[in-house]
């Protein structure tokens, strides 16, 4: 899906572990993760790691199920870590990236997206 963006140098895609990123400090303009934060071995170190890859003024956005809603019986507990969205951004705030909730009108109540900035 991202081929054209990619040769055309609009876009660069990385793959790695999320607890050392394969960038330099502060290049990056964004990070997004969707519904994965829950498999994070080390979800506060991979959070510092993110907010040393930000550049000034780099957003990222979390999405994920948080704990203050019940797991649907489909989904075993013993496999989505138990994370709550104040837990998620006391960890932002730790790692010197200032978050909020967001709340789109069209989300279920319990998916958190949580939207945080590294200051300029």
């Amino acid at each position: 899906r991202n081929t054209a963006l990619v040769r055309s140098g609009a876009a660069t895609l990385h793959r790695g572990d999320g607890v050392a990123l394969p960038v330099a400090d502060h290049c990056q303009d964004a990070v997004l993760s969707v519904h994965n934060l829950y498999f994070w071995a080390d979800p506060e170190d991979t959070i510092a790691e993110i907010a040393r890859v930000l550049r000034p003024g780099g957003r990222v956005l979390l999405v994920f199920r948080s704990r203050e809603h019940p797991l649907p019986n489909r989904l075993a507990p013993a496999v989505y870590a138990d994370i709550t969205t104040d837990q998620c951004l006391a960890w932002l705030a730790s790692a010197g990236l200032n978050g909020q909730r967001h709340t789109p009108d069209s989300t279920h109540p319990e998916i958190s997206f949580v939207l945080a900035w590294h200051s300029p």
